[in-house]
């Protein structure tokens, strides 16, 4: 599901939901979804992207509904799931001109057998420029004249959008811009966080590692968590909006490959001096 928290100050960066209540109405969007990505339009609009199926779908509920204790069993198949993990959904988009909603009808940006873990930013003019992976771990540009027109949204699967080091896959892309104007983007990698830039948003470069799975805790204790995804930079300054304060990512603390239980993990991060 897609459900909107906000923290009241940066820090300690304590995130409450806004709606409370684990009833689908206090949903943003009561389906299932994946990895939903949240980019500003110039005009001022949310606009949310996200990979999902519609309400009624027949793969939500007995899917959804395997996982136990923290556990996501192997057979997924006894509990009346026709696809692995979830399954491979289409890329929506909706926009509201607040977090707190009405959102517009969801619309079919990008249809693939697989979750594209679509990430765009929406520049000045109305296009779009980000990155989406195809069918495995390769990432690809993608871009959009009109970030309304769902029509316009385009896979460039010519070539990947940069060479990787041997063995290295990356998913789970974010993508921003820095105070010159510079597009990057970071990406989860196995145990690892990967940075990637590029000066026009056409042609990136491999930035190399940025982080790790071990974390520093403020009361100097650390952690090797088993699993850390979904990466996204916070930028919480309003005198500097783009400057990032901190780093948020998916973690998993389990010790097993079935165990697939996991927090949202808000990491400062330091400025220089």
């Amino acid at each position: 599901f897609v459900v909107h928290a906000v923290a009241q100050k940066e820090t300690p960066a304590v995130f409450t939901r806004v709606n409370s209540s684990a009833s689908p109405t206090d949903m943003t969007f009561p389906i299932f979804t994946h990895e939903p990505s949240v980019s500003r339009a110039p005009s001022g609009e949310w606009v949310l992207y996200w990979s999902g199926y519609p309400a009624g779908h027949s793969l939500g509920p007995p899917c959804l509904h395997a996982c136990t204790d923290g556990w996501t069993p192997r057979n997924l198949s006894a509990f009346g799931c026709t696809l692995p993990r979830g399954g491979s959904p289409p890329t929506y988009m909706s926009w509201s001109m607040t977090p707190d909603g009405p959102w517009s009808t969801p619309v079919s940006v990008l249809s693939a057998p697989w979750d594209t873990n679509l990430a765009v930013v929406i520049l000045p003019n109305g296009s779009a420029v980000g990155t989406a992976r195809r069918s495995g771990m390769p990432v690809y540009l993608v871009t959009a004249t009109n970030w309304r027109n769902a029509s316009s949204y385009v896979y460039h699967a010519d070539q990947p959008l940069f060479q990787l080091p041997a063995k290295t896959t990356i998913e789970d892309g974010s993508v921003y811009l820095d105070d010159r104007g510079r597009f990057h983007a970071i990406f989860h990698s196995g145990l690892n966080g990967i940075h990637t830039f590029s000066a026009d948003g056409v042609n990136w470069t491999f930035g190399g590692v940025a982080w790790n799975n071990t974390v520093v805790f403020e009361d100097g204790g650390q952690y090797a968590f088993h699993r850390r995804e979904r990466p996204h930079f916070v930028f919480a300054d309003p005198s500097a909006p783009r400057r990032i304060t901190a780093l948020t990512t998916a973690v998993s603390y389990g010790e097993d490959g079935d165990s697939d239980a996991c927090y949202t993990l808000y990491q400062p991060v330091n400025q220089a001096a």
